[in-house]
């Protein structure tokens, strides 16, 4: 359980990263865990979701459980996919879902829906 310095310090971070306050609730609504992410794992995972991948506030409001992804583990491999993949020109004309679906994906779904599909 949360104590309330926590939750708030949490709520603070959220501010720091440019989510205005009905952006808080609304991401803590659909993906309360994000209140157990340390603060610098949420700070690393935004810089990353927002440098590296090009991802607008919005779309991380709308897929949150993406600051809770390991880079190492699921955020770069799949950018590097991405990057890869996106040699084929087809590749983003086909894409059915935006970027930030393809995150949430499970490993078989992603290499089996992205990665066999275009690999090719």
């Amino acid at each position: 359980m949360l104590n309330r310095d926590t939750v708030r310090r949490k709520l603070e971070d959220l501010r720091e990263l440019g989510f205005r306050e009905e952006e808080v609730r609304s991401l803590i609504k659909r993906f309360p865990e994000v209140l157990g992410i340390s603060e610098n794992k949420l700070r690393q995972n935004f810089k990353f979701l927002v440098e590296e991948w090009k991802l607008p506030r919005n779309a991380i409001l709308s897929n949150p459980a993406a600051l809770h992804y390991s880079i190492e583990k699921r955020l770069k491999p799949r950018l590097n996919a991405f990057r890869a993949l996106m040699m084929n020109k087809s590749l983003e004309k086909s894409m059915s879902y935006p970027p930030v679906r393809y995150l949430s994906m499970s490993e078989k779904d992603f290499h089996t829906k992205v990665v066999g599909r275009f690999a090719a």
